[in-house]
């Protein structure tokens, strides 16, 4: 990472997200999903325990937005939202 404010950054970890959506839009991402896709699209996010909320939002800080996020959800309910075509980004 580059130098910020005179400190040089170096991540400790990194970490893998999906997005999780009905099939037939999947065709509006390419391979790999970037944070600026989504910037126009309402979000779920999982929440409690790993919540991601501080993760999309310095993702989408990056390009001077805010995250449109409808709600957090644990983990156990994710397969059942999509069918309602709300992306939802959720940690690997």
């Amino acid at each position: 990472m580059a130098p910020t404010r005179g400190l040089h950054v170096t991540p400790l970890c990194t970490m893998k997200l999906c997005v999780i959506c009905r099939r037939e839009d999947r065709s509006q991402f390419g391979a790999f999903v970037q944070a600026s896709d989504l910037l126009d699209r309402p979000l779920i996010l999982s929440g409690y325990p790993n919540t991601l909320t501080l993760y999309v939002t310095e993702a989408f800080a990056r390009f001077d937005a805010k995250p449109h996020i409808c709600c957090e959800v644990n983990t156990g309910t994710l397969g059942h939202i999509p069918i309602n075509g709300i992306p939802i980004w959720h940690r690997l």
